[in-house]
């Protein structure tokens, strides 16, 4: 465990994920003992949330809030056993409370869409399997679901919470304005940029919701991720503390760095598309050169070609059930 400032401290746990392998959760001390984001939930990170506590000389029935920065599994998973071994409030932007409370229901309705879904065999497995992983992580309670300027009162820190949709429909970032510290969860990661776009699951959603009557799910939102970066260059930083990776010690070079990068990435569909009308595949192949992790890739994309579509610089044409995106 890492100690930030006074009464702030980092503690990295492993996740059972390849592509992001570790969570920085922190641990805020003085008048309200409090945990931004809880893990996975599994006894590994239970313990090394105890353990790290118990370093500072705290117990886990010390705690009093929790704070999840957004509705991802590795952010709130660890919550309930947290409340259940100290009684804890557990605080969430109100669309984020949504799915954190109802989250054994929203997979249940989902394994059920993909039972009805007509999709690919191996799309199904994969989507199946996650939603199998995800079954096991408990609903909890969000006594306080917050929106965006409302204030988290910790005694000795104050923290304003911040909407930045993008990334997750309901994800904050926590601003410290004292202290000039940023608790930016996966808006802004220590390496990188976060995934924005559309999960495994949200493709089979998105391609069956209207067959089968039901509301689509809300996804990654590209403009609002970029609108999200750009309203955090206001901010009065000194530093980031991000979910993922290490501290940022240059909170506006890495924000400008992470738009650039976004916007490269669509400047390269765009590019692709010069050479004539193309498929959400062909483009994945051209935008990122792999198909390593492919679900992910095509849900990137996705994410670019909706941005695109909404800003009139491209259009979408259907042709024997399949969709090929070309320049206006």
């Amino acid at each position: 465990m890492e100690k930030i400032d006074e009464g702030i401290y980092k503690l990295k746990i492993n996740l059972p994920f390849r592509w992001t392998p570790e969570l920085n959760i922190y641990i805020i001390t003085g008048d309200e003992i409090t945990l931004i984001d809880t893990g996975m939930g599994d006894p590994n990170s239970f313990r090394a949330i105890s353990d790290a506590l118990k370093g500072i000389r705290l117990e886990l029935t010390d705690i009093n809030k929790i704070i999840n920065t957004h509705e991802h599994v590795e952010h709130f998973a660890g919550d309930e056993n947290i409340k259940k071994a100290s009684g804890a409030n557990v605080s969430a932007h109100k669309k984020a409370a949504n799915i954190i409370q109802n989250f054994n229901n929203y997979v249940s309705e989902l394994f059920n869409t993909i039972k009805e879904a007509e999709i690919e065999p191996r799309m199904r497995a994969v989507a199946e399997g996650y939603l199998s992983f995800q079954a096991a992580i408990s609903s909890t309670n969000v006594e306080k679901p917050l929106k965006e300027g409302d204030v988290v009162d910790l005694g000795s820190v104050i923290l304003k919470a911040i909407h930045t949709p993008g990334h997750a429909p309901g994800h904050i970032c926590l601003y410290d304005e004292e202290r000039k510290i940023l608790f930016s969860g996966d808006q802004v990661i220590g390496t990188g940029t976060p995934f924005v776009g559309y999960g495994i699951t949200d493709m089979i959603v998105d391609r069956v919701a209207n067959k089968l009557g039901m509301k689509k799910v809300e996804h990654g939102n590209m403009t609002d991720y970029l609108n999200s970066l750009e309203r955090l260059l206001s901010l009065d930083m000194k530093i980031i503390l991000p979910s993922h990776g290490p501290i940022i010690t240059e909170p506006y070079k890495k924000i400008r760095e992470d738009m650039e990068r976004k916007l490269l990435r669509e400047q390269m569909i765009l590019k692709a598309l010069e050479s004539g009308e193309d498929t959400l595949d062909g483009l994945t192949r051209k935008a990122y050169g792999s198909y390593q992790l492919d679900y992910l890739l095509k849900g990137s994309t996705m994410a670019y070609i909706d941005r695109l579509l909404a800003l009139g610089k491209i259009e979408k044409v259907e042709r024997e059930n399949q969709n090929y995106y070309k320049l206006r």
